[in-house]
């Protein structure tokens, strides 16, 4: 996987916190199922589990609304931590679904076998399109691995057929999830483009004509505001071509690039007509 640029991570970070569905509809299942489970059983192992699956999917529930409160306030470094969360919860989940079905196996319950092994693909599947490839792996892994060993404890040949598919499955999971994870990507890569290209003079990378609106309706106080006009722009064009007026409108671009400061806006409207826009302190108008 290639390192993200800040945006795209961010843009990544909402898709995966984008899950309240999926992660309202997987825990009720799985505490539902748990519960049914110790009743018709009778076991505590069944019931403590089960505690903890309607504990850790609250938990993520109350997550997810945390973020989306917090979402527009997050730098990078806070969308890392958010995402490593989220990480946590989901195979804190996935190993609390490994461990009910391993509990199945244990005590010989069929039924509850077949119903866990339901529920873990549903987790699975659900898991793997929130698009963060190590999330997917890491708690796919932690709900598998328990199964697998249990299957494995059998006498029967046919669980441990049964572990080997497993494993098969989850291999298939991981080659899915990058692909997904990439498809992401060049999703959002494409999208920042465009949105960039619609407020963006392609030849002199200047803010256009559009940019320069909306910075001017976003003002909230007095700004300086200068046009500038190449006079006879037109004439260098039919003289030696438009290829020098390219590399003479790029020129001037720079140079309205490196004047208008940090606080200001250098925009190329049209042909060679460039405004300048920055906001001035009330005391020095």
């Amino acid at each position: 996987m290639q390192r993200l640029d800040s945006e795209t991570r961010r843009e990544l970070a909402h898709l995966l916190y984008s899950s309240m569905p999926l992660v309202g509809t997987i825990s009720t299942g799985a505490v539902v199922i748990g519960a049914v489970m110790a009743w018709v059983a009778r076991d505590p192992g069944y019931a403590a589990i089960t505690m903890a699956l309607l504990v850790i999917g609250v938990f993520r529930v109350v997550k997810l609304l945390m973020f989306a409160a917090r979402f527009d306030q997050l730098d990078d470094a806070g969308i890392i931590r958010w995402e490593r969360l989220y990480g946590l919860g989901a195979a804190a989940f996935g190993l609390a679904v490994g461990g009910l079905s391993a509990r199945a196996f244990q005590i010989g319950d069929g039924p509850g076998i077949w119903m866990c092994f339901g529920l873990s693909m549903s987790f699975c599947v659900g898991i793997v399109s929130r698009v963060s490839p190590w999330i997917v792996m890491s708690s796919s892994a932690v709900l598998l691995i328990p199964t697998v060993i249990a299957c494995v404890l059998q006498p029967e040949p046919v669980f441990r057929m049964g572990a080997a598919m497993l494993v098969l499955f989850w291999i298939t999971l991981r080659g899915t999830s990058y692909r997904l994870t990439a498809a992401f990507t060049e999703r959002i890569e494409a999208q920042q483009a465009l949105r960039r290209q619609a407020h963006q003079d392609f030849l002199t990378g200047l803010p256009n004509r559009a940019a320069f609106i909306a910075a001017l309706r976003g003002l909230d106080g007095p700004a300086a505001i200068i046009a500038i006009d190449l006079d006879g722009f037109k004439s260098i064009n039919d003289a030696f071509g438009h290829q020098a007026g390219d590399e003479l409108l790029c020129q001037v671009g720079a140079g309205r690039r490196q004047s208008h400061g940090d606080s200001g806006l250098a925009a190329r409207v049209c042909g060679g007509e460039f405004m300048l826009l920055r906001p001035v302190s009330a005391a020095h108008p």
